[in-house]
């Protein structure tokens, strides 16, 4: 059996520094256990204020279909099954048009604000969940004291 080598004097290692982060509730970013939910908040905030301030480009990628699926939902009511402005039906599944539409209701009119909403909500929430996620496996695969 092999012992481990001699650490210098006042040092902790890695395993004893994640296990005083965990009993104490924090996850190492700056020793504020609520700081980088923060962080990404407002880079989600950030970059969709600078995608709201930028050009439109609402006609580029047919990006006019989905917008007059929601137009079809405000005006005409039309949950279920949507038409574009050409009369045809939607190609598109109807959770970000309801999505979409629930905002636009709440704002009084369409917008791109109100357009763009629930992609930059959806994008908000993956980089959360990816956050919480990624810590939680992480410190369960760092309190692995392994063969």
């Amino acid at each position: 059996m092999m012992t481990p080598a001699p650490m210098a004097p006042g040092t902790k290692s890695f395993a004893e520094s994640r296990s005083r982060l965990s009993r104490e509730g924090g996850d190492g970013f700056s020793g504020r256990p609520g700081l980088p939910p923060l962080v990404i908040i407002g880079l989600g905030i950030l970059v969709f204020a600078l995608r709201l301030a930028a050009p439109s480009n609402l006609l580029d990628q047919d990006q006019e279909r989905p917008a007059s699926y929601v137009l079809d939902v405000v005006q005409n009511g039309h949950w279920i099954c949507q038409r574009d402005f050409l009369g045809q039906i939607t190609s598109k599944p109807p959770l970000w048009t309801w999505c979409s539409a629930l905002a636009t209701l709440a704002c009084g009119r369409i917008s791109e604000f109100t357009l763009y909403l629930p992609g930059a909500l959806a994008a908000l929430g993956s980089a959360l969940l990816v956050y919480f996620g990624g810590r939680r496996v992480l410190a369960c695969e760092l309190h692995y004291s392994g063969p």
